[in-house]
């Protein structure tokens, strides 16, 4: 059996070469077992149209050999299936010189990974006049799409306009940034937001202005404020703000409530004057 296992290993250019092995039969339609690069174990399965097979090769293209598994499928051209180089990397379409795993897909659009009834996608699409039209991505089908990171690690996004810069960042407490690597809020935005609306929910209003029991400051002890501290009751400095921010909610309601006032100021004006053209019109009369 050694001996025949020895001759095998030195023969070359056998046409329908079979041999036994352990009571197994092993066939193939060509085998070239050269020193040196270019050994091959060929199986034509079919030898319809321009023929289909397989085939394993190994090669040396410099650098690195290759053991390539090909196929061909009604071509006379053998293409690269399955390709493992001397450094161990493994390439599917391609010899895998950069990458220790690498897939190459000349026509397909799409790679997939299938679990049960549920896919995952790598896709490309070409130009189209759909919105995912010449768009690379993750497609994912069958339930609920999801990205996860390890414990108390970021979730981060990359572009590259000319060079590769951080655009998001979603921390494992749920804070998430934009042009912020360090959100303190639910979301963080470091620019400017442009929308068609903002909702912003509050928990109350300032029509507690219109209330009788509300106290209105008298327009003298207003002045004396205003002169004093340089901006109006009950709302933020401008070095308040300048430090923390401004709260939309609460800052529309502190607006309103500014607006409200005015209008009582307004209100008992109105009734001021009115007053006072009563009680010129009595003079008048009195006069004459």
């Amino acid at each position: 059996m050694k001996k025949r296992i020895t001759l095998l290993a030195i023969a070359f250019n056998f046409s329908a070469l079979s041999f036994h092995l352990m009571g197994q039969t092993t066939t193939f339609d060509y085998m070239n077992s050269n020193v040196g690069s270019q050994k091959t174990i060929s199986w034509n399965t079919s030898i319809y149209g321009s023929g289909f097979g397989h085939r394993l090769i190994s090669i040396d293209p410099g650098g690195a050999t290759t053991l390539n598994l090909q196929a061909r499928h009604n071509s006379a051209t053998w293409k690269d299936a399955i390709v493992i180089n001397s450094q161990g990397y493994v390439g599917f379409g391609l010899n895998p010189s950069t990458y220790p795993f690498h897939f190459k897909f000349a026509s397909a659009n799409r790679a997939r990974f299938e679990f049960i009834t549920n896919t995952i996608d790598l896709v490309s699409y070409a130009p189209s006049t759909n919105d995912y039209g010449n768009s690379a991505g993750v497609f994912m089908s069958g339930q609920d799409g999801l990205i996860m990171t390890g414990q108390g690690n970021n979730l981060r996004f990359i572009t590259n306009n000319g060079s590769y810069l951080e655009r998001m960042r979603i921390l494992p407490n749920g804070n998430v940034g934009i042009n912020t690597k360090n959100p303190a809020y639910t979301l963080s935005v470091n620019g400017i937001i442009g929308a068609q609306e903002v909702n912003v929910t509050t928990t109350g209003w300032a029509d507690y202005v219109f209330k009788p029991e509300y106290h209105l400051m008298p327009l003298s002890e207003l002045e004396s404020f205003i002169e004093k501290n340089g901006h109006l009751p009950n709302v933020p400095t401008e070095r308040e703000v300048i430090e923390n921010g401004v709260n939309l909610a609460e800052m529309n309601v502190k607006l309103l409530e500014k607006v409200e006032e005015l209008t009582l100021y307004i209100i008992r004006l109105e009734k001021s004057l009115k007053s006072q053209k009563q009680d010129i019109s009595v003079l008048k009369r009195k006069l004459e």
